[in-house]
């Protein structure tokens, strides 16, 4: 099995004609036209399992590949073997036959690819790498999806000159990170529609150290955030924008939950971009949710007309260099930062995650309970607060769910999280109108009908109440991660 490097990067269809017309990439261009098939079976079982399976014809050849899409955002397995026709071939040279069983599962065609390709091979003083531009189409039956994206190839040396250059192609075109490959574009367009993306499981397991599973973890939130932001580019969808924030909320979590690993100046900075980009998207947020509730005609005039402003504004950042480059600027820290070789923390790197993940949900915990017990007492701010810590809770179990798969553990997970989004849910409830005061107050808007709506001290005593019965039963919940 042989390790492709790569970073991929979106870019506007318009763009690639100005990168050949300008001489962006030095030496000379070569341009072949390839046709791909891609393979799977009736039920998705190579797709289920990360594998794709593809022939390229270019010229005459044809060419059969297999990627095993497990290594990250730029590192992934790949087995290639010339083919004579468009039939797969199924031997001992890839992993397909130890997925499809025996006798193995019958393969069809699925969809294929028109792609005009341009390749430059770039040499650096210390990397070598290749520079490949993407135009073309998928294609199944009458349903079109066009690609236009840059794959930079790293074929010797320093990962690190992989992003000096997507840095150099971003100050001539603007460029995002890619997290969609050709092929699952491609199921994509044949499956159910790419909509809003709701989180995935995050795929680690008991083998795994603390820093793989950090990494794992930033990967999936990172993915999530830009299937979002793409639509949310595109049409400004609420759901997207609403499911981008909660990307960035998780990430943002999964910061704080390893920082005793990775704290440092480039931490620092990371952190302070991302508040700043959840920021940005949450005042839009807020709005959005203003809006789906039952207000007074007037009221909801003003609050479309400060909608239409907000969403101008989260666009023009969403658009920003400073935008696009804390993604690409994240990407390069999580893969090679140097938060993976500091000698200090190499105990917590090389941490079974089990007993990482057990220290940190232990110590989130204690603090909730301990807080916890004054609930009746607090001032909103206070609450507001508990629940932010109890939602950082919660994203952690989530993140570790996949740890705690068997027995007793398995089924205390679940009633775990549920508790905590019970309990999130009824503090939310609690907090939310004088969030909505705040909200409406900084946009210059009157707050009369809202105001008229206050809870009664009966109402509140009863939410107060059921908000106390969301942490009794979050206080009566098994410790999950302690289970064998």
């Amino acid at each position: 099995m042989d390790q492709e490097i790569e970073l991929k990067l979106s870019i506007a269809a318009g763009d690639a004609g100005k990168i050949i017309a300008a001489g962006l990439f030095p030496g000379r261009r070569r341009s072949v036209r390839q046709t791909s098939i891609y393979f799977d079976t009736a039920d998705r079982t190579l797709a289920k399992s990360g594998i794709s399976l593809r022939i390229r014809t270019v010229r005459k050849r044809k060419v059969q590949t297999v990627k095993l899409n497990r290594g990250g955002l730029f590192l992934r397995g790949e087995w290639e073997c010339p083919v004579s026709d468009d039939v797969p071939v199924l031997d001992g040279a890839s992993p397909l036959r130890d997925f499809l069983g025996e006798p193995p599962a019958a393969l069809i065609p699925l969809f294929h690819i028109e792609n005009m390709r341009a390749l430059w091979s770039i040499g650096e003083e210390d990397a070598a790498i290749e520079a490949v531009l993407d135009r073309g189409e998928i294609v199944a039956g009458e349903q079109l999806y066009p690609i236009c994206e840059i794959e930079l190839e790293l074929k010797a040396g320093n990962p690190a000159a992989l992003f000096n250059w997507a840095r150099h192609i971003d100050a001539f075109v603007p460029v995002r990170i890619g997290v969609v490959s050709k092929c699952e574009a491609g199921y994509r367009l044949i499956g159910p529609s790419g909509g809003p993306a709701k989180a995935e499981p995050v795929s680690i397991d008991i083998e795994m150290r603390a820093a793989e599973a950090f990494q794992h973890i930033i990967r999936n939130c990172l993915r999530q955030y830009r299937l979002n932001e793409d639509i949310v580019l595109t049409n400004g969808d609420p759901v997207a924008l609403h499911q981008a924030r909660v990307a960035l909320r998780r990430l943002r979590s999964a910061l704080k939950l390893f920082r005793p690993m990775i704290e440092g100046k480039r931490y620092e900075r990371l952190s302070g971009e991302l508040k700043w980009l959840t920021g940005t998207l949450g005042r839009a947020r807020d709005i959005d949710v203003l809006l789906s509730e039952d207000v007074p005609g007037e009221l909801h005039i003003q609050l479309h007309r400060a909608r239409l402003d907000t969403y101008a504004k989260m666009r023009s950042a969403l658009e920003s260099p400073k935008a696009r480059l804390l993604m690409l600027d994240l990407v390069e820290w999580i893969e090679i930062g140097k938060w993976q070789h500091r000698a200090g923390r190499i105990d917590i790197r090389g941490a079974p995650i089990t007993q990482f993940a057990g220290e940190r949900l232990e110590s989130m915990l204690t603090k909730i309970r301990r807080t916890g017990r004054l609930l009746g007492a607090m001032e909103d701010s206070e609450r507001h607060a508990l629940r932010k810590a109890i939602k950082k809770l919660r994203y952690s179990a989530e993140f570790f769910a996949g740890l705690y798969t068997q027995g007793k553990s398995s089924k205390h997970c679940i009633r775990f999280i549920a508790a905590l989004e019970e309990l999130q849910d009824r503090l939310g409830a609690l907090t939310d109108q004088a969030m909505r005061r705040v909200l409406l107050e900084e946009l210059g808007i009157e707050d009369v009908a809202m105001q008229s709506e206050e809870h009664s001290a009966p109402e509140r005593a009863k939410m107060l109440r059921s908000a106390q019965d969301a942490m009794d039963g979050l206080n009566d919940s098994k410790k999950f991660w302690r289970e064998k």
